[in-house]
């Protein structure tokens, strides 16, 4: 996802307008990203989970995924639209579109440090489930 990420900044680090195809290039990229490691990341978060709270801890999962999503697309959608009205940018035209478009890919990359920081902490192994019934 941060490949994406720095695919379409290099795009519009300028206030560049991309096209189609560099577009659909980072897109295809980050659905790659995320395609791989989706699965994964669920099998590994549920993995110590004993058998009879699988279902409550994919929920809750679920959950987390979705609350997350929507502070994310809150968070970097007002960078985006105070970038916009903002004196720095021509909110008139793609320009300044472009460019608040970079502050957010920018923000998103610093998320993503930020993140990874916090997964440092986490444990190497899942814990062991006791009991599977």
């Amino acid at each position: 996802m941060r490949a994406a990420g720095t695919l379409l900044w290099t795009f519009v680090e300028d206030g560049a307008v991309p096209g189609y195809g560099e577009l659909a290039l980072a897109l295809f990229v980050g659905g790659l990203g995320l395609g791989l490691a989706a699965p994964i990341l669920v099998d590994v978060v549920l993995a110590g989970v004993p058998g009879r709270n699988a279902g409550a801890a994919g929920g809750v999962l679920s959950t987390v995924n979705q609350i997350g999503s929507a502070i994310g697309i809150a968070v970097l959608g007002t960078f985006f639209f105070r970038s916009v009205a903002g004196p720095a940018a021509d909110a008139a035209g793609p320009a300044g579109h472009a460019h608040a478009f970079g502050i957010v890919l920018v923000a998103s990359a610093v998320l993503y440090v930020v993140a990874a920081l916090v997964m440092l902490g986490l444990p190497r192994t899942a814990a062991a489930a006791d009991d599977d019934r």
